[in-house]
């Protein structure tokens, strides 16, 4: 069976499943598990086709609401069903699986999603578009994406959103903060005059569940060394 990626959060005795919407991933509902996790233990999917979840070769609700419910089986909802919450194209996705696999739920909430057809949607067609036509090859951060896709999506904040699932392994090209177990260079410069930095190669073990970083935004980091360490003092 083919698991999709999941994030789980919380401690309570609920169990409750998201699925995001359209050019989404499971980590959107971060914060939200975050304030639930004395009541719930959230799982947070990456639907398919999206974030670090299997593509498939087609586009199809059905198929997609089988993926997921084979995820919950595997998590026990055949057992004791899960309550599900589903944003957008993932309530869609959730009222499929209603409709299929019924026996899954304890409960269905659908945001942002009515139960009827809908005919195509322009500027959902136009983001697709823009990002087919960013050059992957000639990118190599995140902030490359972002200012090739600036002209024709002046909002900052929907680039931020869109720019959450491109991702490249470790042979060039984008590489984000949040692609977990990628060992890349590092180098940590400290304050202090005279400056000082280390530099040594390392991965991300966590990072919060928020918007995707740019190559630029500053963290606060735990480092932990492990062999011998050489510092070298800035001139």
């Amino acid at each position: 069976m083919t698991r999709l990626n999941a994030i789980e959060m919380g401690h309570g005795p609920v169990q409750l499943v998201f699925a995001h919407g359209v050019f989404g991933q499971g980590r959107n509902f971060g914060n939200v598990a975050k304030l639930l996790a004395d009541q719930t233990t959230s799982v947070l999917l990456d639907l398919p086709n999206h974030g670090r979840s299997p593509w498939t070769d087609s586009f199809d609700f059905d198929l997609f609401a089988d993926l997921v419910a084979d995820e919950l089986r595997a998590r026990g909802a055949q057992e004791a069903p899960i309550t599900l919450v589903g944003h957008s194209m993932g309530g869609k996705v959730a009222m499929r699986l209603a409709l299929r696999h019924p026996e899954l739920l304890s409960r269905l909430v659908v945001a942002d999603m009515s139960p009827v057809a809908r005919s195509g949607n322009d500027d959902f067609q136009y983001l697709i578009d823009s990002l087919l036509s960013l050059d992957l090859d000639r990118l190599a951060s995140r902030k490359d994406a972002d200012n090739a896709l600036a002209e024709k999506i002046p909002n900052t904040a929907v680039r931020a959103f869109l720019l959450q699932n491109p991702h490249r392994a470790t042979s060039g090209g984008i590489l984000y903060l949040r692609d977990q177990g990628t060992i890349v260079p590092w180098k940590l410069k400290f304050p202090g005059t005279p400056s000082h930095s280390v530099s040594f190669q390392g991965f991300v073990k966590s990072a919060p569940l928020d918007l995707p970083y740019d190559d630029k935004q500053s963290a606060t980091v735990t480092v932990r060394v492990t062999g011998s360490a050489t510092w070298q003092y800035g001139t």
